[in-house]
């Protein structure tokens, strides 16, 4: 798989998060260890923002939870640009996990 190619799946992993990045890590991660690190990432963080989106949900505050589920997915799409440019950016706890899953040890710039 050609470098463009792996760049593209990787800001694609972030479109829909949790949904892409499972169908991005299943169908391509044999392949690149980047795509599947961040086909890891970005599932992980969607994760997170429907776990939140629910919590706020039952606390009858879902108008938060909505905002917190928007705030999560645009900063997946940063993510996902950045590393489309070819930069890995690192998120506390979440890259830790994706790293260890994927065997791709992301750069630091």
């Amino acid at each position: 798989m050609d470098d463009d190619a792996q760049k593209g799946l990787c800001f694609l992993s972030y479109t829909l998060m949790f949904i892409t990045g499972i169908i991005i890590w299943v169908m391509f991660s044999p392949e690149a260890d980047r795509v599947k690190f961040h086909s890891v990432q970005a599932s992980v963080l969607g994760a997170i923002a429907v776990v939140a989106y629910v919590a706020f949900s039952i606390i009858r505050l879902p108008v938060v939870g909505a905002l917190v589920l928007f705030l999560v997915w645009a900063y997946g799409m940063y993510i996902g640009f950045e590393a489309y440019c070819g930069h890995d950016v690192q998120v506390p706890r979440v890259t830790k996990f994706a790293t260890l899953h994927s065997g791709y040890k992301p750069v630091h710039e």
